[in-house]
């Protein structure tokens, strides 16, 4: 018998792919603190990171703005009560139009008035009509909860 690592003619030759390619370098090995960090090191980094995290804590403090000082205005004139009083009677108009509309006898075109509530809607709403009260159409979920909750004060049964 032979011994291991050799051949009947003496030591085993190496085979051809091992000739052909070249010979493998090691691997580094690291001690305890020396890792690659690239090139960059740990302390520049961390300095780094810490100058700009303050300079991020102190930007709004530096560019804070002072509030300019309160001018007083001057008193309305007597003039000026006149178009106020106009302008007090188209404010009237949309108050009436905030007169609660009620579900069960409406038009389309009155609910469609409504906000969130669209043609599909309003229509929906006639469809499951009547209504005993507001936990009968919550019940009967015919809008979603977003439109339930902008009709909520609007509507009347």
């Amino acid at each position: 018998m032979h011994p291991i690592g050799t051949g009947v003619n003496g030591p085993l030759a190496p085979n051809r792919l091992e000739q052909a390619l070249p010979a493998r370098r090691p691997r580094p090995t690291h001690q305890a603190g020396q890792w690659n960090t690239g090139l960059i090191p740990m302390k520049l980094l961390r300095t780094t990171a810490a100058i700009l995290a303050a300079s991020l804590v102190a930007a709004p403090l530096a560019f804070a703005q002072t509030a300019a000082p309160a001018t007083k205005a001057p008193a309305p004139a007597a003039t000026t009560a006149a178009p106020a009083a106009k302008a007090a009677t188209p404010a009237a108009a949309p108050a009436a139009q905030a007169a609660p509309v009620n579900l069960n006898t409406a038009s389309a075109a009155d609910l469609d008035k409504l906000p969130q509530i669209g043609e599909a809607r309003s229509k929906a709403i006639v469809a499951h009509r009547p209504y005993k009260n507001w936990d009968d159409f919550v019940a009967k979920k015919v809008v979603p909860s977003n439109a339930e909750a902008a009709i909520k004060g609007k509507v009347t049964f």
